[in-house]
């Protein structure tokens, strides 16, 4: 058996207990996050321009920033996360 398959079978099945508002959650907080983490790191990368709204990297960060509120902050992700994993 390869490796992976029993990490992708207990994956499977720990899925299958987790509820799907709080898997859904656990996505839009990761997705949230890494944008951010991502756009912070280009801004870093460019330097002074990074804030000069003349490069797209300056649009980029504000549009993630957007997307970390907009798809709910990340304290409501956790406690839905959690209220999902107790209630389970």
């Amino acid at each position: 058996m390869p490796a992976g398959a029993a990490s992708r079978r207990r994956l499977a099945s720990a899925s299958a207990i987790v509820a799907p508002a709080a898997e859904a959650s656990a996505c839009k907080l990761y997705a949230a996050q890494a944008a951010m983490e991502v756009a912070l790191e280009a801004v870093q990368l460019f330097g002074g321009n990074g804030y000069v709204a003349e490069f797209q990297v300056e649009q980029l960060c504000r549009n993630a920033k957007v997307l970390q509120i907009y798809a709910g902050t990340d304290e409501i992700q956790v406690s839905q996360i959690a209220r999902s994993l107790l209630a389970g």
